[in-house]
């Protein structure tokens, strides 16, 4: 799957654009994320995470908004694991600190 941001609004991935692959030995991957611009990166800044399949045989790129609120000190990660890999689907959930 491929990650990017669907606007620069001062956030910005340490990769750009972040490749992620899911195996049945890695279930879970990292999205690092860091401030690139404080003076655009507010309180009550937007963006989307935008994940997509690779292949055009799979379900359509979702979406995971990403609301600038006050920062905590550490760098913001968001943490993508699967439950269930098989040959047609992934189930996956995502966190962020």
């Amino acid at each position: 799957m491929t990650v990017t941001l669907s606007t620069s609004v001062g956030v910005a991935l340490r990769v750009n654009p972040t490749v992620v692959y899911f195996y049945p030995t890695k279930a879970t991957a990292f999205i690092n994320l860091y401030i690139n611009d404080a003076t655009l990166w507010t309180v009550g800044a937007a963006t989307n995470l935008v994940i997509t399949p690779q292949g055009s045989t799979y379900s359509a790129g979702r979406t995971i908004p990403l609301n600038a609120v006050v920062a905590p000190t550490a760098t913001p990660t968001i943490s993508l694991a699967t439950t269930t890999i098989n040959k047609k689907d992934a189930t996956f959930s995502a966190t962020c600190s």
